[in-house]
């Protein structure tokens, strides 16, 4: 005799017992507490509770990062191993996970790419960095767990990473007139020559 529970759900055992010396014997169908537990909470439509965190999986690893910067703002900048900070200028993707969370973004400067965000958690997107200045930048990902001015957690984590390959750029420099540094030239070495570089 079968347990009438569904196939997907047959975690029982049958205990026979004996009425009397007449041999008569009775099934019975003891469910496990777990299943008990696991058809209570899928009866009432439950849910299981996901811890909201985010981890960056490519072009390097980190995480998990838990800090709700909504209710407890902290610096969010994190270290990563020098070898990972640098980057080709090329299509970049970029990959992660935020279970708990509905939206994430990634920011570089002042420039946002959207994710494409599955029903698991996992994030990515791909991010051309060819036309990309050459040195340090900063990325961002910002996440959240509803919609834009309706989400009670915002986590966030931010990387300095360094660019190579990509395009020369001579950053601004700006000094005051009559400032000691006006006209000088800012010596670098490089290869053990001196070269003038950025004139301020």
């Amino acid at each position: 005799m079968k347990p009438e529970s569904s196939a997907a759900l047959a975690l029982s055992i049958t205990r026979r017992a004996l009425l009397g010396a007449c041999g008569f014997s009775i099934p019975v169908a003891v469910a496990a507490p777990s299943l008990w537990r696991r058809e209570a909470d899928q009866s009432q439509g439950r849910v299981a509770s996901v811890q909201p965190e985010v981890y960056i999986d490519a072009p390097f690893k980190a995480g998990p990062f838990r800090t709700n910067q909504l209710k407890s703002p902290q610096p969010y900048t994190i270290g990563i191993p020098d070898e990972s900070m640098i980057l080709e200028a090329k299509k970049i993707t970029f990959m992660g996970r935020a279970p708990g969370m509905k939206n994430v973004m990634l920011r570089i400067g002042p420039n946002w790419f959207p994710t494409k965000l599955t029903p698991d958690g996992s994030w990515s997107s791909e991010i051309d960095l060819t036309e990309h200045a050459n040195g340090p930048f900063v990325f961002d990902v910002l996440s959240w767990d509803g919609s834009e001015g309706n989400f009670s957690i915002n986590i966030n984590v931010r990387v300095h990473l360094f660019l190579v390959g990509g395009r020369d750029e001579t950053p601004p420099v700006e000094v005051p007139a009559g400032h000691p540094a006006a006209g000088m030239a800012l010596a670098v070495l490089m290869h053990g020559k001196v070269d003038e570089g950025w004139r301020v």
